[in-house]
C-alpha cells in the first residue's frame, strides 16, 4: 500500500513536493524494471570483459524519500516545482557494483562509460568529506591507500539509447522519455571497502553512540586495509610471473633451468643435462621457431602431449632412438618437428637454398647427432649403411677437401660437378627413413644451424669415422 500524505508534514503542505512523491510512487514499477535491465546489460559487459563482480539494484525505499524531501524543505528553501526537486534528489535509482580484483577499476570504468552517459562523477576518498578537494596517494591500480572512512566512486549518468536500443524500442513514447532521462546512481568500490561501508552504513545513518563503536570501526578499516595490502602484493606478484613468462631466454641455462621446472612441477618428472648441449639444442630449438619464451615453452610442451603423456607413447618414441641416451628435449623436438611436422613451416625449400645453405645443414646435421646422440657408433653405422653407399662416401669426401671452405667462408658458388655431388648428398639426408637422422636434419634445417666452419676439426672427425665405417661395409 502506498503511503498516505499527511498535510500537516511538510510534504503535505507543498503542492509541488507531493506531485513529485505521487509520481514517483507511480513510477516505482517502471524503476525496478529499468534497473533490471541495466544491471543485466552490466552484468553481460563485465562477465564478456573477465571482470569477477557483485551487482545490486535498488529503487530508493518511499519513507526514505519522504525523509529525505523533509529534511531538504528544513535545511534549505522549499521546493518550487517537481523540476526542481528532480534536479536535486538524483538517486532513486541506484545501482551498487562491488569488483573482486584490484586492477579491473580503470577497465570497469571505461566499460560503463561505453554504455552510460556520465554527468557527473565523485571519488569518496575517506576521512571525511572534506577530503573531496584534496589530491588522495593512489596505489599503482589507481585505489587509495591507507584510508579510514568510505571509499568508492558514484557515477551519476543516463543510459545511452544505443546500447539499450533493444530495451528502449519496445516502450512506448512517454516510457522511452522516462528510460532516457531518469539519473541512475552507479556506485562502483571494491570488496574491501564494500565490506567496510555494509559495517558502517547503520551507524552513518543512526549516529555513532559510543566510542567503542567508533574504535571497532577503526579496527575493521586497519583490519581492511591489511587485506587490501596483500591482495596489491599478490597480485603484483602475479603480474611479475605474467611478465617472466614472456620474456626471452638469455642462456642456454636459463632454458634448461625452466624446462626442469617445468617438468618437475606440472609433469612430476625429473631431467638432468650433465654437459649442458641438451640445452643449448633448446634454445636453439625455441629461437628457430620464434617462440624463445616460458609462456611458449610450455605451450610447445603441452602442444607435443606433455599434460596428456602416457609412458607408452614416449617408450613408442624411445624405441626409435635405440641404444642411445633419449631425453625429454629430444621427446619434444622430435613430436614438435616430425609429428607435428613443424619443420614445413620453415621457408627453405629445396631450390632457394643455396650450395653454402645445404653444406652448413648436412654439416650441422652431423655435429647435432655427434652431441646429442651419446653412442655415436649406433648412429654412424645407419649413416654409413645409407644407400646408395657410392653417393654417400663420395659427398662426404668432397664435403671433407680444403677447397669447398671457400663456399662456407667466401660465399664462392660450388661447381657445375661439385652441386651435383651436394644435391645427391642432400637427398640421402632428406629421404633417410632413420628417425635420429630424421631429427638433426629436421633441427638443422629448420634453423638450427652450428657455427660449422669453427667446428671444422670436429666435422673431418666425424666424416672420417663414418668413412671408416663404409670401408669395412662388405
Amino acid at each position: 500500500m502506498s503511503p498516505s500524505l499527511n498535510i500537516d508534514h511538510p510534504i503535505g503542505r507543498n503542492s509541488a513536493v507531493q506531485s513529485y512523491f505521487d509520481q514517483f510512487l507511480a513510477r516505482v514499477p517502471f524503476y525496478e524494471s529499468l534497473l533490471e535491465t541495466v544491471e543485466k546489460k552490466c552484468r553481460s559487459i563485465l562477465g564478456e570483459n573477465d571482470i569477477s563482480h557483485f551487482i545490486e539494484n535498488r529503487v530508493k525505499n518511499s519513507q526514505s524519500l519522504r525523509k529525505k524531501l523533509d529534511e531538504r524543505q528544513t535545511s534549505f528553501s522549499d521546493y518550487y516545482s517537481v523540476k526542481n526537486i528532480e534536479e536535486d534528489i538524483v538517486d532513486l535509482c541506484g545501482l551498487r557494483i562491488v569488483f573482486h580484483s584490484m586492477e579491473d577499476q580503470q577497465k570497469l570504468k571505461s566499460l560503463l562509460e561505453n554504455i552510460f552517459d556520465v554527468k557527473s562523477v565523485k571519488d569518496h576518498a575517506g576521512e571525511g568529506e572534506e577530503n573531496q578537494l584534496k589530491p588522495w596517494p593512489t596505489d599503482k591500480f589507481g585505489y587509495q591507500v591507507q584510508l579510514a572512512n568510505y571509499v568508492g566512486t558514484h557515477y551519476r549518468c543516463l543510459i545511452k539509447v544505443e546500447a539499450f536500443k533493444d530495451y528502449i524500442g519496445d516502450l512506448s513514447d512517454a516510457s522511452r522519455d522516462i528510460a532516457t532521462s531518469t539519473l541512475i546512481e552507479v556506485q562502483v568500490r571494491s570488496l574491501v571497502d564494500d565490506m567496510y561501508a555494509r559495517y558502517m552504513h547503520p551507524i552513518y545513518k543512526s549516529g555513532a553512540s559510543s566510542t567503542k563503536v567508533l574504535s571497532n570501526a577503526r579496527c575493521l578499516r586497519m583490519s581492511l586495509e591489511n587485506a587490501r595490502t596483500v591482495a596489491i602484493a599478490m597480485q603484483e606478484s602475479a603480474e611479475t610471473s605474467e611478465r617472466k613468462k614472456d620474456r626471452q631466454f638469455e642462456t642456454a641455462d636459463d632454458v634448461g633451468k625452466c624446462f626442469r621446472k617445468l617438468l618437475r612441477s606440472q609433469y612430476d618428472r625429473d631431467f638432468i643435462d650433465s654437459t649442458g648441449v641438451t640445452s643449448e639444442a633448446l634454445k636453439s630449438f625455441l629461437e628457430s621457431l620464434g617462440k624463445n619464451t616460458p609462456r611458449s615453452l610450455q605451450a610447445l610442451m603441452e602442444g607435443a602431449g606433455f599434460k596428456n603423456r602416457s609412458d607408452c607413447q614416449y617408450n613408442r618414441v624411445r624405441k626409435l632412438y635405440a641404444f642411445m641416451e633419449f631425453n625429454f628435449v629430444l621427446y619434444l623436438m622430435d613430436q614438435v618437428l616430425l609429428d607435428q611436422n613443424e619443420q614445413a613451416n620453415t621457408s627453405l625449400e629445396n631450390q632457394d637454398i643455396s650450395a653454402k645453405g645445404k653444406m652448413e645443414i648436412i654439416l650441422s646435421t652431423l655435429l647435432w647427432m655427434n652431441k646429442l646422440l651419446r653412442t655415436p657408433d649406433v648412429w654412424r653405422m645407419e649413416l654409413a649403411n645409407t644407400k646408395p653407399e657410392r653417393s654417400l662416401k663420395g659427398g662426404l669426401e668432397w664435403l671433407k677437401k680444403p677447397h669447398q671452405r671457400s663456399i662456407l667462408t667466401k660465399g664462392r658458388e660450388a661447381t657445375s660437378e661439385g652441386q651435383v655431388i651436394l644435391d645427391e648428398l642432400w637427398g640421402l639426408f632428406n629421404d633417410h627413413e632413420y628417425r635420429p637422422i630424421q631429427l638433426s636434419f629436421a633441427m638443422s634445417r629448420r634453423g638450427m644451424v652450428r657455427n660449422v666452419v669453427a667446428e671444422m676439426l670436429e666435422v673431418k672427425g666425424i666424416i672420417d669415422d663414418v668413412l671408416v665405417m663404409l670401408s669395412l661395409l662388405p
